[in-house]
């Protein structure tokens, strides 16, 4: 007797395999890997839509700020105004409260409002902070709290600065994963309203993703290298959440995005 086929039977892993290797391939392919990126994120959001949907809504908090951290973290935010979430992957620290950044040399932040916090904070603002080999080449960022002589402003802003690392490779894969993703993690529900400043600037990188930085942003990416002057901000971000290998983990934040979120963002902006 003949035996039925079996068909296999593709599971996320695969998929998420497929898309590496479409990344891997996109600086040969073009504007078809863009495509193709776009329609294997819908299928990865077709495997996780059940469990996704599973996912408890939580009301999120009124400071956009707060809606990145939660715990003995976000109470740190709310009773001081700073606040880092350290986890495995990535370092986010935030200020809810006025800052003047300094990017004269390096990136210099003075946190002079939060008096309850003294001392001072260095990060390297990249999101895959178990990375050792790759952290050697990011920039650290200083934040002096409680600094009694900040430098004069010379701009004033309306948004949050949110500051991050470009990193040294120009992998589309690491580009997406470390970045790109985290990025839209972390600045999505500000509605474009915040000012990217670029640590360790390459132009051609923010050349190729011109389209989504736009919409990431009202504004022009910030190259601190070239501007060299004292900004103040209403608040601040310093590095970018990470939940996985090209992932975004609905229940991580409250009120947070799915995979599609991304996918539909990126299949409007790389087109």
């Amino acid at each position: 007797m003949e035996k039925s086929k079996r068909w296999p039977v593709f599971g996320p892993a695969p998929v998420t395999f497929l898309l590496v290797v479409i990344m891997l391939f996109a600086d040969f392919f073009g504007e078809i890997s863009f495509r193709l990126i776009d329609v294997t994120l819908n299928s990865i959001h077709g495997m996780q839509q059940f469990s996704s949907s599973q996912v408890e809504e939580e009301k999120p908090p009124q400071s956009p700020f707060a809606r990145l951290v939660r715990g003995k973290d976000r109470r740190k935010l709310e009773t001081t105004g700073f606040a880092c979430d350290v986890a495995e992957n990535s370092i986010v620290c935030l200020a809810d409260h006025p800052v003047r950044i300094d990017t004269k040399n390096n990136i210099t932040v003075y946190d002079s409002s939060s008096h309850r916090v003294q001392g001072e904070t260095s990060v390297k603002p990249y999101a895959l902070q178990k990375d050792k080999y790759l952290l050697q080449y990011i920039t650290p960022v200083r934040i002096l709290h409680s600094d009694n002589h900040p430098p004069v402003c010379q701009y004033n802003h309306e948004v949050p600065a949110v500051i991050f690392s470009s990193g040294i490779s120009r992998n589309v894969f690491h580009e997406f994963n470390d970045i790109l993703i985290p990025l839209f993690i972390t600045t999505k529900h500000f509605q474009s309203r915040v000012l990217l400043i670029l640590e360790d600037y390459d132009p051609s990188f923010v050349a190729k993703y011109s389209k989504i930085f736009s919409r990431m942003s009202i504004y022009e990416v910030m190259n601190p290298a070239a501007n060299r002057s004292v900004h103040c901000f209403p608040g601040m971000i310093l590095g970018l959440k990470y939940h996985d290998n090209l992932a975004l983990n609905p229940s991580d934040i409250p009120g947070g995005y799915s995979i599609r979120d991304f996918r539909q963002f990126i299949g409007k902006h790389t087109a």
